[in-house]
């Protein structure tokens, strides 16, 4: 597998893509959460609440590369930067494993990938689940 540092999407700060060759495999969607486009991400919430959060909403693997491994690269490389951006916690949202999307519609990333990379449930709205993990910068 060919592998090459993240780097930003053209999207702006909230993504960093993978690319092997050339060309991009892989892509993630994370930034702080207060300054994401999605309101429903931080409904119900004090402003003090999303500060120091940053959410990590989707995944974009090419076909080729799914079951590589690559979601959890994308995931820990997201991580790393959110960390590097002062934020103390990750935050992702993805569905139930009992949830009746089907694999096709998985672009938050299968639950159990959150959980192997030491998220944890911190609750859920709808057949969402909010799952979180405490960052730590590197000195």
């Amino acid at each position: 597998m060919g592998r090459a540092a993240p780097r930003r999407a053209a999207r702006g700060d909230h993504g960093a893509d993978r690319r092997a060759h050339g060309r991009p495999i892989g892509w993630v969607q994370a930034g702080p959460l207060a300054t994401l486009e999605n309101p429903d991400l931080r409904a119900g919430r004090e402003e003090a609440e999303v500060a120091g959060v940053g959410s990590i909403t989707c995944f974009n693997v090419a076909a080729a590369w799914r079951g590589r491994g690559l979601t959890g690269t994308l995931l820990e490389a997201a991580c790393a930067r959110l960390a590097e951006q002062g934020l103390s916690v990750a935050e992702g949202y993805p569905w139930r494993s009992d949830s009746p999307r089907g694999s096709h519609r998985n672009y938050h990333g299968p639950l159990r990938l959150w959980l192997e990379h030491g998220f944890a449930a911190s609750g859920e709205v709808g057949d969402t689940v909010i799952v979180r993990r405490t960052l730590s910068r590197k000195a």
